[in-house]
């Protein structure tokens, strides 16, 4: 797990997985007891486990800005070569 970005308590994080079973780009959100899966393309929330309507709007917001770091850190750790 490669953790890129913090603002408090929350975490965005990207995953490499060892047999690239990954079909899109994607980050995991991670706020307490609150866990989300957002698709990086499109900003979908994939997943959601405990978060608010307001909060995943926020973290889509933050995603957004972020998006062409997040999609480049997510094709680094799990594309072929």
């Amino acid at each position: 797990m490669t953790t890129v970005f913090r603002r408090g308590r929350l975490k965005i994080a990207i995953y490499r997985e060892a047999r690239k079973q990954h079909h899109t780009p994607h980050c995991h959100v991670y706020l307490v007891d609150a866990e989300a899966v957002f698709d990086l393309n499109n900003l979908a929330c994939l997943a959601n486990n405990g978060f608010r309507k307001k909060a995943l709007i926020q973290i889509s917001q933050i995603i957004e800005e972020h998006q062409d770091d997040f999609l480049d850190i997510w094709r680094l750790l799990n594309e072929e070569e």
